[in-house]
C-alpha cells in the first residue's frame, strides 16, 4: 500500500515541477548568474612507466622541512599512511633525503633547488603546487595548509583518495605508480570555514581532509574572544561608573547596555579613552598571536545607540554601519603607531561585521550603476574591512532572486567601501533544526557570485551546536568544502559521487530521498507562503501530507535493506550504513510525530515517542534547534 501511495506522490510532485513558473514569482529559483567565475584549477597529469610503490616496496622517502609546523607534520602523517594502506608497504619521512627519490611536502631545500620559481605562482593561502621534476614529486602550499591541501589532493589523483565522513575514506589499493604531475589549483574563495568550531561532523581531521579552513588559521583572539566581542574590549560590568556611561548606547530610553556607542556620545575625550583601552587590547594579542586579523563587533542584538550623534550619522548615511568604520580607521591610525612602538612590524587587520542594524553599507550607486563610498569618511582603511552577514537573505533561493536582490546589491555597495569583503552565510532553519531546509540546489549559485566579486572568506553555517546532523545536514558541510573550491563543479555529478561514496548500495532509495524532498521544498517555495527565512515556523503539517512523510519513511526502509546483506557478513559496516539511514530518517519520523501526533492511538504514540528518544540518544541527535535541546521534546511529550 505504501508504495502506491509513493507512486502517486511522485507523480503530482512531477506535475508541480512542470508548473515551476507558476505561484509566486519571488520566490522563483533562478540558477544563473551572469558574472561568471573563472578560478585556477590547473590540473595536467601523464602517466608514467615508473612507480612509487611496487609490490609493497618503495625507494622513495617523504622529505620535509627541519623545521616543519604542526600543519605540515600532520600532512606528512597523513600521506604515509594512507600511500601504505594503499600499497600495503611504508614509507620514511626524513629531512634529508640522501639521493634517494622523494615526495617533497612544503618548503624543503630541495624543492628551492629544483623549482625556484614555485613562489611565484599566485596560490593565495590555500592554494598548491605539485610538479614532478625527474623522479621527484614537489607539493608546496601559498601556506602551510595550501600544502596540506595539496598532500590531500596529490593522494587523489595517486590513489583515488576521497572521503565522504570522518569513518569513511576511499582509496585504491595495489601498485602505486608515478604520475608526471604539473598541477596548480587554487581554491575560488581562499579561505573556507565550515562550521563555527575547527571540526567537521565532530573531527577535526575530517575537516582537515576535506580542505576546510578553521578559524585558527585566519584570526587571533582577543581575550579568547572572536565574534560579538566589542564588550570583551569595553567590558560595561568593568567600566560601569557614571564617567564611562556615554561609552554604551542608548535605545529607546532603555538603561541597559545592549551595544557600544561607537561615537561615544559625541565626546572626543571619551571616545579616546575608548580607542587607547582598545588598541591596547589588540597589541598585546598580537604579541602571542602569529595570525594577522583581529575582531572588533558589535554584539549579537538587532538594536543599536540612538543618541544624537549615533543618529545625526544614520540620517547622513542611512545606515549605522558609518560609525563603526569611522570608529575603526580611527583605531587602525592609533594600532599603526602602538604596533610600531612595541616593535611589532606586521600589519594586523581589522574586521567588523556587517550584521542586523549596520547591514547596510554607506555607499551610492552612480549613474554608471557602481557603487562609491559617501564620503572618504567611510571608506575602510586598508587593514579595516568587513564581514558581511546577510541574516535575512532567502538561502533556498538564487542570491540573484527578487528576494535577494537587496542582499547582491548590498554585497556590491560593500566592495566599494571595504577593500576586501568576508561573508557569513546560513544553511538551516535556526528554529527547526529537524526539518530540511533547502539551501543545497543554490550553494553554487551564491558560491559563484562571491567568487566573482572578490570575497576572500566564506563562513556558511551549519547547525553549530548539533552533535550529530539529520536532514541531509552533513551532505551540506561535504558539498561545501567541494564548491566553494571550485564554484563550477559538476553538483549533479557531486551528489551521485556522496551518495555512492556514504551509503553504498543504499545510494539509489537515498537519492531518490534527497530528490523528494528538494522537489517538495521547491514547489513549497513557488506555491505557498513558505519563505526563506531561517528562523521560518515551517512545522506545519499542511506543508508536509502524511501519505508524503509515509513515502519519505518508506525509501528509509528500502535503504535498509538495501544493505541488509552486510548484516552477517560484514556486521560493523552494517551497523555504519544503517546508522547513517536511521540518522537521516529521524528528520522524517520527528515531522511525523510533531504535526500528526493525533494520528495514533495513546499506545502507539508513546512506544513512537519513546523509540525515537532513544535513537537521538543512540545517533547523539541532542538539539531540536539552535540553543534547544532535544530534551525539551521529550518534556512536552510527557515521556521523561
Amino acid at each position: 500500500m505504501k508504495k502506491r501511495i509513493w507512486s502517486l506522490v511522485l507523480a503530482v510532485l512531477a506535475v508541480f515541477s512542470l508548473a515551476a513558473g507558476c505561484g509566486k514569482s519571488g520566490n522563483s529559483i533562478t540558477i544563473s548568474d551572469p558574472q561568471s567565475y573563472e578560478g585556477v584549477h590547473e590540473v595536467k597529469i601523464e602517466n608514467t612507466s615508473d612507480y612509487i610503490f611496487r609490490n609493497g616496496k618503495t625507494d622513495y622517502v617523504v622529505l620535509y622541512p627541519e623545521d616543519a609546523s604542526e600543519t605540515i607534520q600532520n600532512a606528512v602523517a597523513e600521506l604515509r599512511l594512507f600511500l601504505a594502506g594503499a600499497s600495503g608497504g611504508s614509507i620514511e619521512a626524513v629531512t634529508e633525503a640522501g639521493g634517494r627519490p622523494v615526495l617533497s611536502v612544503g618548503e624543503t631545500s630541495s624543492l628551492k633547488q629544483e623549482i625556484p620559481d614555485y613562489a611565484e605562482k599566485e596560490l593565495k593561502n590555500n592554494g598548491y603546487i605539485i610538479r614532478t621534476q625527474g623522479k621527484n614529486v614537489y607539493i608546496v602550499g601559498g601556506s602551510d595548509t595550501g600544502t596540506a591541501n595539496g598532500v590531500y589532493d596529490f593522494l587523489k589523483y595517486t590513489i583515488g583518495f576521497r572521503v565522504y565522513a570522518a569513518d569513511e575514506v576511499k582509496y585504491e589499493k595495489g601498485d602505486v605508480s608515478l604520475k608526471n604531475f604539473d598541477v596548480t589549483d587554487v581554491p575560488d574563495i581562499d579561505y573556507r570555514v565550515g562550521d563555527v568550531t575547527s571540526k567537521i561532523d565532530g573531527d577535526e581531521q575530517y575537516r582537515k581532509r576535506l580542505r576546510y579552513n578553521c578559524n585558527d588559521d585566519v584570526f587571533m583572539y582577543a581575550k579568547g574572544s572572536l565574534y560579538h566581542n566589542d564588550f570583551v574590549y569595553l567590558d560595561p560590568k568593568v567600566y560601569s561608573g557614571e564617567q564611562y556611561k556615554k561609552w554604551y548606547s542608548e535605545s529607546n530610553g532603555s538603561t541597559d547596555y545592549l551595544q557600544l556607542c561607537y561615537t561615544a556620545h559625541g565626546d572626543n575625550a571619551q571616545l579616546s579613552a575608548m580607542l587607547d583601552i582598545v588598541s591596547d587590547i589588540m597589541v598585546e594579542t598580537a604579541k602571542t598571536s602569529q595570525t594577522n586579523t583581529i575582531t572588533f563587533m558589535q554584539q549579537d542584538r538587532n538594536t543599536w545607540c540612538d543618541c544624537k550623534t549615533c543618529s545625526a550619522s544614520k540620517e547622513k548615511y542611512g545606515t549605522n554601519s558609518a560609525v563603526v568604520i569611522q570608529f575603526l580607521n580611527k583605531l587602525s591610525d592609533l594600532l599603526k603607531k602602538k604596533l610600531a612602538a612595541a616593535g611589532i612590524e606586521r600589519e594586523i587587520d581589522i574586521c567588523f561585521f556587517a550584521y542586523q542594524q549596520t547591514e547596510k553599507a554607506p555607499a551610492v550607486r552612480g549613474e554608471d550603476g557602481k557603487y562609491a563610498p559617501i564620503d572618504e569618511s567611510v571608506r575602510c582603511r586598508d587593514n579595516v574591512f568587513v564581514f558581511f552577514a546577510p541574516i535575512y537573505a532567502y538561502f533556498n533561493e538564487s542570491i540573484l532572486s527578487v528576494n535577494n536582490k537587496n542582499v547582491a546589491e548590498t554585497l556590491e555597495a560593500w566592495n566599494s567601501v571595504s577593500s576586501k569583503t568576508w561573508v557569513w552565510l546560513y544553511q538551516t532553519n535556526f528554529s527547526h533544526y529537524l526539518y530540511p531546509y533547502n539551501s543545497l540546489p543554490t550553494m553554487a549559485d551564491r558560491y559563484r557570485f562571491l567568487a566573482s566579486r572578490r570575497a576572500a572568506f566564506l563562513f556558511d553555517q551549519n547547525q553549530w551546536d548539533q552533535n550529530v546532523k539529520t536532514a541531509f545536514h552533513r551532505l551540506k558541510a561535504w558539498m561545501g568544502a567541494e564548491l566553494s573550491w571550485n564554484v563550477n563543479a559538476d553538483y549533479n555529478a557531486l551528489l551521485d559521487e556522496y551518495f555512492s561514496g556514504y551509503f553504498y548500495e543504499a545510494a539509489e532509495p537515498m537519492r531518490k530521498l534527497f530528490d523528494s524532498v528538494t522537489l517538495h521544498m521547491e514547489n513549497l517555495a513557488r506555491t505557498t507562503d513558505m519563505d526563506g527565512n531561517i528562523y521560518y515556523g515551517i512545522n506545519q503539517y499542511t506543508l508536509f501530507p502524511k501519505s508524503l512523510l509515509d513515502g519519505w519513511l518508506d525509501l528509509i526502509d528500502q535503504a535498509e535493506k538495501a544493505v541488509e546483506k552486510y548484516s552477517t557478513t560484514q556486521p560493523d559496516l552494517y551497523k555504519k550504513l544503517t546508522d547513517r539511514i536511521g540518522i537521516e530518517g529521524m528528520s522524517v519520523r520527528y515531522m511525523i510525530l510533531d504535526l500528526y501526533a493525533g494520528r495514533f492511538n495513546e499506545t502507539e504514540l508513546r512506544e513512537k515517542q519513546t523509540q525515537f528518544m532513544n535513537d537521538c540518544y543512540k545517533y547523539g541527535i541532542d538539539k531540536v534547534a539552535e540553543i534547544t535541546d532535544i530534551s525539551t521534546v521529550f518534556v512536552q511529550w510527557g515521556i521523561i
